[in-house]
């Protein structure tokens, strides 16, 4: 639940005092194989967005862990923004869904809810996670403070311009 951002609306925000904590990879094999076990062959995999290599690289180790242990197993990250080439080695160990809402396809709401971010890169992050063979989902979050209805119109637009996997509308 580390993130670099500070979103105003999220409990992860940098800013937050919520304690902070990364699971070890080992801990992690046996909460899957637990639920493997039961019958589940999906998990999601979500943080704050942390794009620092090492992070990345643990993720990657923990995705591989798994994948090596159950085949079958449908790994859906939700990490943020990060570069191409992390989506692409996060992609060749082995997950295969990635979910990055765009949240608004309103820019200055977008940047005003999510500062040091823009909806330009978050379009981008989007494009280069269908580029590295991801399948990829995204959509919008309703309710937003100063969201108007030709805001929430512009977002349903804008997912048509995608090859998307999974689509979804989160209520603020």
């Amino acid at each position: 639940n580390t993130c670099v951002r500070d979103c105003l609306y999220c409990n992860m925000a940098k800013s937050s005092k919520r304690e902070r904590y990364r699971i070890d990879p080992e801990a992690f094999e046996q909460i899957v194989a637990s639920v493997y076990l039961k019958g589940r062959r999906v998990i999601l995999l979500q943080s704050g967005e942390n794009p620092a290599q090492s992070f990345v690289d643990y993720v990657c180790r923990c995705v591989e862990r798994v994948k090596a242990r159950f085949s079958d197993l449908l790994v859906i990250l939700c990490l943020g923004n990060l570069r191409p080439d992390q989506y692409r080695r996060l992609r060749k160990a082995g997950a295969e869904r990635y979910i990055l809402k765009f949240e608004t396809a309103n820019p200055a709401l977008y940047e005003q809810l999510k500062p040091g971010d823009s909806l330009t890169q978050r379009l981008a992050c989007i494009e280069h996670l269908l580029s590295a063979g991801f399948a990829v989902g995204t959509g919008n979050i309703v309710g937003l403070p100063g969201q108007t209805l030709e805001d929430i119109a512009a977002d349903l637009l804008l997912v048509q311009q995608y090859p998307l996997s999974m689509v979804s509308c989160t209520a603020f």
